[in-house]
């Protein structure tokens, strides 16, 4: 696997952050997180929101393994 460049890695975390953002926009207080998106594929809001998280983990996860950063020091960015 090749070296990310610091702008690939920036791009990765800011893709962790846009990912956890568009999952915390979908709470709303009368819905919560009771509906799926209009447009979503998954019809079940438990399955739509599992998809979602196994995105954020494969996110982190290439950033992790593509630099040999530790989680502790990705968190603290």
């Amino acid at each position: 696997m090749s070296k990310m460049t610091k702008t690939e890695i920036n791009r990765g975390i800011q893709e962790v952050f846009e990912k956890c953002l568009d999952l915390i926009y979908l709470y709303e207080p009368p819905g919560c997180y009771n509906r799926v998106p209009e447009g979503a594929v998954e019809t079940d809001i438990s399955e739509y929101m599992d998809n979602r998280f196994a995105d954020i983990r494969t996110a982190i996860r290439t950033i992790l393994k593509a630099t040999k950063m530790s989680l502790k020091v990705l968190c603290r960015l």
